[in-house]
């Protein structure tokens, strides 16, 4: 089956993190198939958060929403702390920490204030580091469509339908929403674009390439949107890589690397949107 890397021109924002919202998800068929048809299952604890590989169990939702939600994003401490849990896998609920894998159950608490539908979808994610001045990293570890709900409205079993990481029962649980599609128009270069600095790089233990995810200390104040493009810059002011904002919060933003023509990135490089949608 045929797989690509992921393209620029993604046209859907995911908000993730401290939402409260229902799951909204686009069941807008895909002209492409992506990296999320066909590929392998990640086989379990340990694997690195740099591999975004999911089998397509979830035929509701567009592969491409799955390449975006997947990303890191910035959030704070306590939307963390106020998110569901996973208190238990398998259908006898164990009370496992790890090894929940594709397709595999798991009993989850939902985050106060909220209750479950059937059918519904809801991120799990894990707590990263900390970047100074924006707050703490959250790394999506996967989705999972609940199957049903408990006596008590705040438990309900659900069913992993995609993974990007090590899935745990330690990871937050939120609603998922996603925004509606982006215009399909290509971004249009500007002079005048943001500048900020690149805050937060993905698994930096290895050379960050194609796919990989940083985040960036500009966000919706400064007019960084969802579609837009940034140039990273080397030391040397020459251009290192180019990378499409695939989440914008207040502060900050997510990109994905889609050209690059330096192998080292690390955090502190300059950057700058170059190119933004209408």
């Amino acid at each position: 089956m045929k797989t690509t890397i992921f393209r620029s021109d993604c046209r859907v924002m995911v908000f993730a993190g401290a939402l409260m919202a229902p799951a909204l998800l686009s069941a807008q068929a895909e002209p492409e198939r992506t990296i999320f048809f066909g590929a392998q299952a990640i086989p379990g604890p340990g694997v690195s958060d740099s591999i975004r590989r999911a089998a397509a169990a979830d035929s509701a939702v567009p592969a491409r929403v799955f390449e975006v939600m997947s990303a890191p994003f910035v959030t704070d401490v306590f939307a963390l702390a106020r998110g569901g849990r996973c208190v238990g896998v398998g259908e006898a609920g164990l009370a496992e920490a790890r090894g929940v894998l594709l397709s595999g159950t798991m009993s989850v608490m939902f985050p106060a204030g909220t209750t479950g539908q059937a059918d519904s979808r809801w991120l799990l994610v894990r707590r990263g580091p900390m970047i100074p001045g924006l707050g703490v990293v959250g790394i999506p570890t996967g989705v999972v469509r609940l199957t049903s709900a408990g006596t008590a409205v705040t438990t309900g079993q659900a069913e992993v339908v995609a993974q990007f990481g090590a899935i745990s029962c330690a990871d937050a649980l939120f609603p998922l929403a996603v925004s509606p599609r982006l215009p399909d128009v290509k971004p249009a270069a500007v002079t005048d674009g943001a500048r900020g600095r690149v805050a937060w790089v993905e698994d930096e233990s290895l050379l960050p390439t194609l796919q990989h995810a940083l985040i960036v200390d500009i966000g919706l104040q400064a007019g960084v949107r969802a579609g837009d493009l940034v140039t990273i810059y080397a030391d040397d002011g020459t251009v290192a890589a180019k990378a499409s904002v695939v989440r914008a919060d207040q502060r900050s933003a997510t990109v994905l690397l889609v050209r690059q023509s330096s192998g080292s990135l690390a955090a502190g490089l300059p950057v700058r949107v170059t190119e933004k949608l209408p």
